[in-house]
């Protein structure tokens, strides 16, 4: 099993979380619909948004919210199509991604960006904030500037909080 789902489904079960390619492109939304499967009808699968789910930890979050049943919009500041692609090849079959651009430390831009992922598949039943930065020059922490950790703390605590919020 890949190292990053593996790590996901540990946190999955830790937080007891309460085709290919379309190229449609709607209200900034890029969808692209997996393989269809008849063992579960898209209505009846829940529904999770991955914030920082292009990467890392989240890419494994992703695939493994997929294998139990749900539909995922994966959020990020930038989609990379590539990034995209490979993370429908490892989707569960059947699942359904949809992909979101936003900048979480940007509070004006929350309302269209809680519009753009509820609209993705109608309806948010899981809001899993995994999006973070660290600061700008890894090093001692005394070194660390105020910019620097202005920025971490915007994306890190403010925004995902105030996200959570408004969801």
């Amino acid at each position: 099993m890949d190292p990053c789902v593996r790590s996901a489904t540990r946190c999955i079960l830790q937080m007891r979380c309460t085709s290919k390619r379309s190229g449609n492109h709607v209200l900034g939304i890029l969808v692209r619909p997996l393989r269809a499967t008849m063992a579960e009808p898209a209505a009846a699968r829940r529904v999770a948004a991955v914030t920082g789910g292009l990467g890392g930890i989240g890419e494994g979050i992703v695939v493994a919210l997929t294998r139990r049943g749900f539909d995922v919009v994966v959020c990020d500041r930038k989609i990379d199509p590539t990034a995209a692609e490979s993370l429908e090849d490892r989707a569960a079959s059947g699942a359904r991604l949809s992909f979101v651009g936003g900048d979480l430390a940007d509070l004006e831009d929350h309302p269209r960006f809680i519009e753009a992922v509820s609209s993705a598949f109608g309806r948010i039943d899981c809001l899993v904030n995994n999006a973070g930065v660290s600061v700008m020059s890894r090093g001692d922490l005394l070194d660390v500037s105020v910019e620097s950790y202005d920025v971490d703390f915007a994306v890190n605590t403010r925004g995902a909080f105030f996200l959570t919020q408004a969801v």
